[in-house]
């Protein structure tokens, strides 16, 4: 549950700080005031896409601090401790910070640990689920009902969605193979003809790892090697081969001492650390002195250095590839050059391994798909259930499933049909509903109007709701296209979700407004000449005024007052 939110230089927003209620709290105010400008900020807060776009004109970068509660949520507990985020008490309240910054550095912190948006998207599902004004148009894509049903589907079909993921991933790289190596006599003799060429070429060069480096090593020691001998020779007589050298003067040192030892014993303890560092001297200054096997400058084997390091460029440029990926190079050429070679065996192989892993993914999508239809049986039910509560009593819901089609590609290699699976499994799903009697069922998005839309989207959120490890629930604007009895439907739906799930809903709607527990006036302002959103928590004398106003207008009369006075107590009453 999100207890708090503060927010500074976003969008239009300067600062503003919002305690929330832990039922439902309606934003209100006139169109572009900043209501949805408040919803994006929680977006961004629990993982959305930032962008330095948000920054407030002006300021180095935008802050976004929510609070949150976890209530027990064992799910959400689980996804913190995952990513090292220790939590004591599952009923304390923990932090989410997230600086951007014009530069678009990006700063997030939970519970004042660093973390990243990864992080922050995996606990971020589980924080809130936001309903922006366009997600009716997940209604009207069917791509998108497959992934909705799901929503809706036992923990055990997430279980098994993960098992077949991983055998899915391991289908798909063997099909790939499959379809690349078509074998076609010609292609493939020119084909062998260049990778033994590049083979041949490879191993005349006879590469050992590192080796350009080696040779620019060498190269500049044989080009320096007197002024080496020099440095060299002047650092042992610095060391030790001179009457003041630093050996010399630290004997000096040692005497002196040992001498003032005798007076204080302090001196004495400094003598044996320094007779201890002595010692590390002398063994440095003897393996400095064996170092100086500098080399004479070989104009022949200069010569042959420069040689071989223009034929390592070569082909590093040739190949694209640096010595070590040329080397590893040649062992993909003797594999391929094999597989050419023995066609046959090798895509037997691979045919056998594919139609194994094919069973193994075909048998776990068979699963994936009980469970859907599972599912949408129930589901069905749930949604006209709801429907009728929202003034559609006649409308029929129907969940149409269908397995996704033949692999034709793989034909030249299987006298069977083959699925062509993917990363969902076999099925393809699309909503489809009869609103009115003697009407036949068409797909949602061919005969839904836009309050019809709104309602179905409230009606499946109200069902996703007691499935969803998440607490809060954000609408924006769930009820556009509404008016009248189903305005009143939709308000009382959305009360009766806040029983157990947090609300935050924008509304234009008096009866919504009218339902909520906590009411803010989201409003703009002109402050030294900028533009900047204010947000004030409404009283219930304010309340009433803010509701009468939302169904006459501006001008509010007694009977407003009284109405919206009479619709606010009907609420508070239920």
């Amino acid at each position: 549950m999100l207890i708090s939110l503060r927010i500074e230089n976003f969008a239009i927003i300067d600062q503003v700080s919002i305690d929330f209620d832990e039922q439902m709290t309606v934003l209100s105010g006139e169109t572009g005031a900043g209501k949805s400008i408040i919803i994006d900020a929680i977006g961004i807060l629990c993982g959305g896409r930032g962008s330095t776009e948000f920054v407030r004109k002006g300021s180095p970068n935008l802050f976004i601090e929510g609070l949150f509660s976890l209530q027990g949520n064992e799910k959400l507990l689980m996804q913190l401790q995952a990513i090292g985020i220790e939590i004591e008490d599952p009923e304390d309240a923990f932090l989410i910070q997230r600086e951007i910054h014009k530069s678009g550095r990006n700063v997030i912190k939970i519970n004042q640990r660093p973390a990243n948006v990864t992080m922050l998207k995996r606990i971020g599902r589980y924080l809130v689920d936001i309903h922006g004004q366009n997600e009716h148009q997940a209604l009207l894509d069917s791509s998108r009902h497959l992934e909705l049903l799901d929503l809706f589907a036992s923990e055990s079909l997430l279980q098994v969605k993960e098992k077949y993921q991983l055998v899915y991933n391991h289908y798909q790289d063997l099909r790939q193979q499959l379809l690349t190596k078509k074998f076609d006599e010609q292609d493939a003799l020119q084909r062998l003809n260049y990778l033994e060429f590049q083979l041949e070429e490879l191993k005349n060069l006879d590469l050992v790892a590192d080796e350009d480096q080696q040779l620019l090593q060498q190269s500049k020691r044989l080009q320096n090697a007197q002024l080496m001998s020099q440095y060299l020779n002047e650092t042992n007589q610095l060391m030790t081969d001179q009457e003041a050298s630093v050996d010399q003067q630290i004997e000096r040192v040692l005497y002196l001492l040992q001498h003032l030892g005798r007076f204080d014993n302090q001196y004495l303890s400094f003598e044996e650390r320094l007779q201890g560092l002595q010692v590390d001297l002398k063994e440095l200054s003897r393996e400095i002195a064996f170092s100086f096997d500098v080399p004479d400058y070989d104009e022949q084997v200069m010569d042959e250095i420069q040689r071989r390091l223009s034929q390592l460029e070569k082909v590093q440029k040739k190949y694209g590839r640096n010595i070590e990926e040329l080397i590893d190079y040649q062992l993909e050429l003797v594999k391929e050059i094999d597989q050419i070679k023995h066609f046959e065996s090798y895509q037997k192989q691979t045919q056998e391994a594919f139609l194994k892993t094919y069973e193994e993914a075909f048998e776990l999508a068979q699963s994936i798909s009980n469970l859907r239809k599972e599912a949408a049986k129930a589901i069905v039910s749930e949604v006209e259930g709801q429907l009728k509560e929202l003034y559609m009593p006649h409308t029929e819901f129907e969940v149409k499933m269908r397995q996704v089609e033949s692999d034709s590609n793989l034909q030249p290699f299987f006298s069977n049909f083959y699925l062509r699976l993917n990363e969902a499994g076999m099925d393809q799903v699309e909503f489809y509903s009869r609103t009115n009697l003697g009407e036949d069922s068409q797909p949602l998005a061919k005969i839904a109007s836009g309050g019809e839309l709104s309602r179905f989207m409230l009606a499946l959120k109200t069902i996703f709701a007691r499935n969803q490890a998440v607490e809060t629930l954000i609408f924006d604007e769930i009820d556009t296209g509404v008016s009248g009895r189903v305005a009143s439907a939709i308000a009382s739906k959305l009360a009766k979700i806040a029983q157990n799930k947090q609300v935050l809903c924008i509304t234009h709607l008096a009866q919504v407004a009218a339902a909520a527990n906590q009411q803010l006036i989201i409003k703009k302002e002109i402050n030294q000449e900028r533009t900047v959103t204010q947000v004030d928590y409404l009283s219930e004398e304010e309340r009433v005024a803010m509701i009468a106003g939302m169904m006459s207008g501006e001008v509010q009369s007694e009977s407003s007052l009284q109405v919206a006075q009479d619709l606010l107590t009907s609420y508070q009453k239920n």
